[in-house]
């Protein structure tokens, strides 16, 4: 039985569009490239939202609980990211129609 206040299922794999899949670079941009078994166009969406990104972020200092990166948009607000996520950054998403 499925209840309606039951929160959503976990899902992953490639993003895709125009039949590219999106892929995070290291630099934490995202570029659409020919789809790929990559751990940059690997993409998990969790039941809170979260759009969680395969490949691991450069390692840096203080990584203890920002280790994974996400779909993020950048400052502006303009365009789509894959910084490096987890306590001080974790975005959500959902698809809503206007």
């Amino acid at each position: 039985m499925l209840r309606r206040d039951a929160a959503p299922a976990e899902s992953s794999g490639h993003l895709v569009a125009r039949e590219l899949c999106a892929a995070s670079r290291r630099d934490g941009t995202v570029a659409l490239a020919p789809c790929a078994d990559a751990p940059e166009q690997y993409w998990l969406l969790d039941s809170d939202g979260h759009l969680w990104n395969g490949a691991p972020p450069d390692a840096t200092p203080s990584m203890d609980y920002d280790h994974v990166r996400c779909l993020a948009p950048d400052g502006a607000g303009t365009l789509a990211t894959a910084p490096t996520c987890g306590m001080d950054l974790q975005p959500t998403w959902h698809v809503s129609a206007l």
